[in-house]
């Protein structure tokens, strides 16, 4: 993600992470309680989140009982994480990889996989092999580059480096340790009063009936349309081949 920090420039004010509102929080926070309800993580689960950005997934993750690391390449997110008490790294490099072997039961990687090349994916994977444990999750979630409606959040960020689809994925991780076990649409929000809740029923029926008329006219089968997908990758092999 460094290779090109020059674009980062500004990037804080730009996403607008330096002043979040509490709604924009629970927002968030309703997202992140779909997608870890859906991979079924129990109660203090060890996370380590890969480019943590703001830190909302920090807080969620802490609130909720669980021990979590993020990794971050940015200075001003590090230092505002540590100054919440948050234990936070720099890198996910040789040195942390080494002190934490088999440490972590899930990697959680939202709206980053697209901020890295396909050249540079692999590597990231077998990293993240090694700090999982034997079975252990990584949850990933990145614009939908099989879906027309992806094009907006893919398109509205010069960091990002990369067009990524489930089967792009499942492709780069092979050989790394970890297989996609899972494909979905990316948790959608549940948050508003009745009429808004009922606006959205209303909108994701519409979606589903949208998915499957393209998928099937296109391609055959139902697949993920929605602008954001959210990919499950297990751990496939043991502690013994992590040095």
């Amino acid at each position: 993600m460094d290779s090109h920090a020059d674009k980062y420039e500004g990037y804080l004010e730009w996403k607008k992470w330096d002043s979040i509102s509490e709604p924009e929080k629970s927002y968030h926070e309703d997202l992140f309680d779909q997608e870890l309800a859906r991979l079924g993580v129990p109660s203090e689960t060890n996370f380590l989140e890969v480019g943590f950005g703001p830190g909302l997934f920090l807080d969620w993750a802490k609130a909720a009982g669980h021990q979590v690391v993020g990794v971050e390449v940015q200075r001003e997110l590090i230092e505002a994480a540590a100054e919440r008490d948050h234990e936070v790294v720099s890198e996910l490099d040789e040195t942390f990889i080494k002190e934490n072997l088999g440490r972590f039961e899930v990697v959680v990687m939202f709206d980053v996989l697209e901020h890295y090349s396909a050249e540079e994916i692999p590597a990231l994977f077998r990293s993240c092999s090694r700090v999982l444990c034997p079975g252990g999750l990584v949850l990933a979630r990145f614009p939908n580059g099989i879906s027309p409606f992806g094009r907006y959040h893919q398109h509205g960020d010069s960091t990002h480096k990369s067009v990524l689809s489930p089967p792009l994925v499942e492709q780069l991780a092979r050989g790394t340790g970890l297989a996609v076990v899972g494909v979905f649409n990316a948790a959608r929000s549940r948050l508003g009063g009745k009429s808004g809740r009922s606006k959205k029923r209303l909108a994701y029926a519409l979606r589903g009936l949208i998915q499957k008329t393209l998928g099937y006219a296109y391609y055959g089968e139902d697949m993920p349309m929605d602008p954001n997908v959210s990919v499950v990758l297990a751990n496939d092999r043991g502690n013994a081949n992590r040095q």
